[in-house]
């Protein structure tokens, strides 16, 4: 009985750590709580994340952070934002670290480590699915909208 027990919570604890799913989830850009900013467009969001916008609209430094490659959320972010690959991604950014342009985006090795480093640094932005959101970040419009409209990986291809 104890044996089926410890089988039973195991199984339990891999599932919740298990994959989801991106069909029909949706990314959400998140700050720090008390960043002032509510809304972007997607040109401002793409200046924001490319570094060519360091500070937000009260004085203070825009942190970025990523998800580990490979993530989903970040291969659909990268598609819709930064509209590269992986490949030109890091090359992106290994020029605008050469070039003493910008510092490498920090990087967020799950959705809790995500919501922990942009509730932490008053300057930072991230992004996450939207049921991954909690109230220590704040979720801002995209485009008047509230997440991007990114939904799973048919978006990536360009389908509605």
């Amino acid at each position: 009985m104890a044996f089926r027990l410890l089988v039973f919570a195991c199984a339990a604890l891999l599932a919740l750590d298990a994959p989801r799913t991106t069909a029909g989830r949706r990314l959400v850009v998140i700050v720090h709580r008390h960043n002032p900013v509510e809304k972007l467009t997607l040109p401002e969001l793409r200046k924001y994340f490319r570094a060519e916008r360091k500070h937000w609209p009260d004085g203070e430094p825009v942190v970025l952070v990523m998800r580990e490659a490979y993530a989903s959320e970040r291969t659909l972010f990268l598609t819709k934002v930064y509209q590269m690959d992986d490949t030109r991604y890091r090359r992106f950014w290994l020029e605008k670290i050469f070039r003493g342009e910008a510092d490498r985006p920090l990087t967020a090795m799950s959705a809790e480590s995500m919501r922990q480093l942009v509730s932490r640094e008053k300057g930072a932005v991230g992004f996450l699915w939207e049921d991954e959101a909690d109230a220590s970040v704040k979720v801002i419009l995209i485009d008047g909208t509230d997440p991007l409209t990114v939904v799973g990986p048919e978006s990536a291809r360009g389908s509605p």
